[in-house]
């Protein structure tokens, strides 16, 4: 992961809707303009899919698959906030997986 996008990715919620948030060490490293070098720096994996790459005016949306369980990742501008999600709710216990694999980088 590159020097600029330092942080980490830390749990947030109640287990039935756990996200994964991203908690930047410069609060203005992650901005709509480098989101998609942010989201490669950790998606370009063997071990991940990228099924699907959104953007909206002020958001972003890129779904990804992992262990055969399909992810979101998203990103808004307005609160400059990016967190993982999963599609289903039977898949939540993954995220804690997800989780511990993402921080090995």
């Amino acid at each position: 992961m590159s020097e600029m996008f330092k942080g980490k990715w830390q749990q947030q919620g109640p287990q039935q809707e756990t996200i994964l948030l991203w908690q930047a060490k410069s609060p203005d490293a992650l901005y709509y303009d480098v989101f998609a070098e942010f989201a490669l720096g950790w998606l370009d994996h063997p071990d991940i899919r990228i099924m699907q790459k959104d953007a909206a005016a002020d958001s972003f949306c890129w779904v990804f698959e992992w262990r055969s369980t399909t992810f979101l990742l998203n990103y808004e501008e307005m609160s400059q906030s990016c967190w993982l999600s999963v599609t289903r709710e039977p898949d939540q216990a993954l995220l804690t997986q997800l989780l511990a694999w993402l921080n090995q980088y």
